[in-house]
């Protein structure tokens, strides 16, 4: 008598082994995404101090990273009238001259507005997803606490 498996018997393990997959593969997206977030909210910290300190020498906001004393290093910077925009490794910070709110917007679905210790309220950020529902609301999920706040992109707003 030979022994081994039949077909069915594969065919078995295969589905199992797919269901484990589709059911896990979620949370590992959920993972990198807040491991991504993790990385730059130590940058965007040392970015609000590094501004506030420059205001403090200067009197003024300064109105470009550049000007820090700090080193941020950004793959491209795109200018424009009301903001400069920095390409980093996982997203870009968009850099508003007059007022101290640093954009991280990702192309994973949610954009965090990042206010950091100097913020005059109790939280140090909010974080939209462009969706309802998915990966990017998830990661916005475990940042924070959901808030009734009016949101232009017709989503939950969640401050952490």
């Amino acid at each position: 008598m030979k022994k081994g498996f039949t077909l069915i018997e594969l065919l078995v393990v295969v589905l199992i082994i797919g269901i484990l997959a589709s059911v896990a593969l979620p949370q590992y997206q959920v993972a990198v995404e807040k491991a991504r977030v993790a990385r730059m909210l130590p940058l965007f910290k040392n970015i609000q101090l590094a501004r506030e300190a420059y205001q403090l020498a200067n009197g003024t906001l300064p109105a470009d990273l550049d000007l820090l004393d700090i080193e941020v290093n950004y793959k491209s910077k795109t200018e424009s009238a009301s903001s400069i925009k920095y390409t980093v490794d996982g997203g870009i910070i968009q850099f508003y001259p007059s007022s101290i709110t640093l954009v991280f917007s990702s192309s994973r679905g949610y954009i965090i507005d990042y206010y950091g210790p100097l913020s005059t309220s109790r939280s140090s950020g909010l974080c939209y997803p462009k969706t309802s529902g998915g990966v990017a609301e998830r990661v916005c999920q475990s940042m924070g606490e959901k808030r009734d706040i009016p949101s232009s992109l017709n989503t939950n707003v969640y401050v952490f």
